[in-house]
């Protein structure tokens, strides 16, 4: 028996739009990847300036939370977690199977700054509800077209038999707004339940090559590049075996979407620089890596006859592919969204030609799976 992660999400940077709330009542759910006897979970204030207090946090099998046991740490039911820190809480007798969803309340008495934050947009294994009163539980909803955000929780782990193999997937928000890595769960708990759990750090609006924009909201809560922030992963509790990456397409987009940044949109040879360059630091930490082609994009929300702008835009990312496609750590699921000439199909998008719908996630998850499955060993 050991602990493994049965779920885990990264809580990036919000410290740009912080949250301030008077008191906190937040639910999430997690669907555990493996089953076990004893759950404890990992809340994070690494980007906070003042201590966090959470006054009391409840496991249950339900969002009524009927018969919810009690979290504590060190065998107390407040949870302080210093600036800078994550802390961990005792372990909870809870049996769980591989599939199950585990419904996690947290409440907060007192006014606080949350800078921690994670989200999903596909609520069918991920789902989560943040409210202003820590009397009032807020309810759950499975709207995909919204965002399900919550703070400071990172981590559940599960103490089981399993030794499962731990895939990371990374990347931008094709990662994190969950449509693809809800069929790539599926797949998980329906073809290899046990077999592996999955570490999720995407953040909306990454970049390959440059870090989060200063002078524009939301841009400034992007992140540090993906080559940067590789290279400070301390967060992650597994190290993983296989990493599954999405990344490039806000290189080729932020540039224009935040015009007084005054970037220039990155050359090819760049970004096949910075591609290579992510292949070998993921390879030298003993992780295999597949990088995914890039899906058609265009300026969010914009409508009509493409700019100069969208076509330079689609010039550069087909080019970009036709390179990727060469290398051998890389998995084209262009194919799966879109016609035969190579544009998205109007049924895959989220609505802002950059987004995929549920249904654009289930095809291109579907198209992963395929060739990933030889490495799922």
């Amino acid at each position: 028996m050991q602990w493994q992660s049965g779920y885990y999400q990264l809580t990036h940077d919000l410290r740009a739009m912080a949250f301030q709330y008077p008191e906190l009542n937040q639910v999430i759910k997690f669907t555990s990847f493996l089953s076990g006897s004893k759950l404890r979970l990992t809340f994070t204030n690494f980007y906070g300036s003042q201590t966090l207090k959470f006054d009391q946090i409840l496991i249950a099998d339900n969002d009524n939370f009927d018969h919810a046991v009690q979290v504590t740490i060190n065998h107390q039911s407040e949870l302080m977690i210093p600036a800078g820190q994550a802390k961990v809480t005792d372990p909870v007798t809870f049996t769980v199977q591989a599939g199950q969803s585990v419904y996690i309340k947290v409440i907060a008495n007192q006014a606080q700054i949350y800078c921690d934050f994670a989200v999903t947009y596909d609520p069918t294994w991920v789902n989560a509800s943040m409210g202003r009163h820590a009397n009032h539980q807020p309810p759950l909803n499975d709207r995909w077209l919204h965002g399900h955000g919550w703070v400071s929780l990172s981590m559940m782990e599960v103490w089981t038999q399993a030794q499962p193999q731990v895939i990371e997937f990374t990347g931008d928000s094709l990662v994190e707004t969950g449509m693809v890595a809800a069929e790539l769960f599926k797949k998980t708990i329906v073809e290899k339940p046990e077999q592996i759990t999955w570490l999720v750090t995407g953040i909306s609006g990454n970049r390959l090559l440059t870090d989060a924009p200063q002078n524009k909201y939301p841009e400034r809560t992007y992140g540090l590049s993906l080559l940067h922030r590789y290279g400070q992963l301390g967060h992650r509790p597994y190290e993983p075996s296989f990493t599954l990456v999405s990344i490039g397409a806000n290189d080729l987009l932020v540039p224009f979407d935040n015009p007084l940044g005054q970037e220039q949109i990155p050359s090819l040879d760049r970004l096949k620089i910075g591609y290579r360059a992510l292949e070998s630091i993921i390879e030298s930490r003993q992780s295999e890596v597949k990088i995914l082609t890039l899906p058609p994009i265009r300026l969010p929300r914009k409508t009509g006859p493409w700019t100069t702008n969208d076509i330079q835009i689609d010039q550069v990312r087909r080019s970009l592919n036709a390179w990727l496609r060469s290398n051998p750590w890389v998995i084209d699921t262009c194919d799966s969204i879109t016609d035969d000439e190579g544009n998205r199909k109007p049924e895959v998008d989220f609505g802002d030609n950059l987004h995929l719908s549920p249904y654009g996630g289930q095809l291109m998850g579907q198209a992963i799976w395929l060739q990933l499955e030889s490495a799922f060993q």
